[in-house]
């Protein structure tokens, strides 16, 4: 995968489905790490799956530049499972690149609210953060987060 600080793309992905933890607070405090753990046991319960998920934060509190008003964390389920919380629709969305500590996700959301209004385009609902490389780094100036954002 080859991708770069700053980049913002538009792409077309299928429909998906997601499952949320338990409310955030964005502190990534111990209650935060503790909702983490919980929502880890809870998806190698229902998926097989282990620490694969990332956390998201809403379109309004991006606007609002309340960039630390973290919703939830959030994982993809598997196409089959009869388990979720919502369906992310089959449609446009943005995606950009933070290389580098969560402090640089300021500026790359201010990216995308300038590229959106440049291009007339209405972000929805959620700002979906994954994080791409966290276990095969040596350097949190190695980190890759990718942001994804419906669009319309």
């Amino acid at each position: 995968m080859y991708s770069q600080h700053g980049t913002i793309e538009r792409c077309t992905l299928p429909e998906r489905k997601i499952i949320f933890s338990s409310p955030i607070s964005g502190e990534y405090d111990e209650d935060d790490f503790s909702i983490a753990a919980e929502f880890s046991l809870r998806l190698k319960k229902l998926f097989h799956l282990y620490d694969n998920f990332g956390s998201c934060i809403s379109i309004e509190d991006i606007q609002k530049n309340s960039f630390n008003s973290y919703h939830s964390f959030f994982a993809y389920c598997p196409q089959t499972s009869d388990v979720y919380d919502e369906i992310l629709p089959a449609g446009t969305y943005l995606r950009a690149f933070c290389i580098g500590d969560w402090g640089k996700l300021p500026e790359i959301y201010r990216s995308i609210l300038y590229y959106a209004r440049k291009h007339n385009l209405t972000l929805t609902g959620y700002a979906y953060e994954e994080g791409l490389n966290e276990m095969s780094i040596k350097d949190r100036s190695d980190y890759i987060t990718m942001i994804t954002i419906k669009c319309d």
